[in-house]
C-alpha cells in the first residue's frame, strides 16, 4: 500500500486540464533524468577526487530539493510556476557553484546553454530569452568577481575576459538552438518522444 502511493506521487502528474497535464509530464521527462544524471557525474567526480564530496554533496542535495518541490508545485496544478522555478534555480545553483569552486570556467557555459533550451521547451520563447538574460548576467557576476579576486580561481586558469566570451557564445549558441526548437514546436508540435530525445542527448 505505502509503495503504491509512493510510486503514485511520484508517477508524472495526472492533472485534469490536458494543457497542464502535457506541461506537467514535460517538466517531468525533464526533471527527474537531469537530477539522476547530476547525481551519477557528480558521484563519479566524488570517486575521482574524493576531498570534493563535501561540494559536490551540496549541489546534489540543493538539486534533489529543488526537484522534488518542483514536483509537488507541479502536482498541485502549477506546471508553469514550477517549470519556470527550475530553470532560474538551477541557473542560480551554478552561478553559486562557480562562485565557489573556482569562477567563471567551460562547464558554467555548457550548464547555461542546456538550462536555456530546457527553458525554451518547458516554458517557450519568452522563458529562453528570460533564462539567457539571467545566465548572461550570472557570466558578468563571475567575471567580475574573478577580476576582482573576490573568490579562488583554479589553478592554470584562463584569462577571466576570454571565458565570458566563451560563456557568452554559448548562450548565443543556445538560443539558435532554442529557435529551431521552437520553429519545429510550431510546426510539428514537441511530444512526450522529442522531449525524451532532448533529455537523452
Amino acid at each position: 500500500m505505502t509503495t503504491s502511493v509512493i510510486s503514485r506521487w511520484f508517477a508524472p502528474p495526472d492533472l485534469s486540464r490536458p494543457d497542464l497535464r502535457r506541461r506537467a509530464r514535460a517538466l517531468w521527462i525533464v526533471c527527474w533524468p537531469f537530477f539522476t544524471v547530476v547525481t551519477v557525474v557528480l558521484g563519479i567526480g566524488v570517486l575521482v577526487d574524493p576531498h570534493t564530496l563535501p561540494q559536490r554533496a551540496t549541489t546534489i542535495i540543493s538539486v534533489g530539493v529543488l526537484v522534488t518541490v518542483l514536483h509537488t508545485i507541479s502536482r498541485a496544478g502549477r506546471p508553469v510556476l514550477a517549470s519556470w522555478i527550475l530553470v532560474i534555480g538551477l541557473t542560480v545553483i551554478v552561478t553559486q557553484r562557480a562562485w565557489d569552486t573556482g569562477g567563471i570556467h567551460a562547464p558554467v557555459a555548457v550548464f547555461y546553454a542546456l538550462f536555456i533550451v530546457m527553458a525554451s521547451v518547458l516554458v517557450g520563447a519568452r522563458g529562453g530569452l528570460a533564462t539567457a538574460a539571467l545566465c548572461v548576467l550570472g557570466a558578468v557576476v563571475l567575471t567580475i568577481g574573478t577580476a576582482r579576486e573576490w573568490l579562488i580561481t583554479r589553478p592554470g586558469a584562463g584569462s577571466a575576459l576570454g571565458a565570458f566570451v566563451f560563456v557568452v557564445l554559448a548562450i548565443g549558441l543556445a538560443l539558435v538552438l532554442q529557435t529551431l526548437v521552437t520553429f519545429r514546436s510550431r510546426g510539428e508540435g514537441l511530444g512526450p518522444g522529442a522531449l525524451q530525445m532532448f533529455v537523452h542527448d
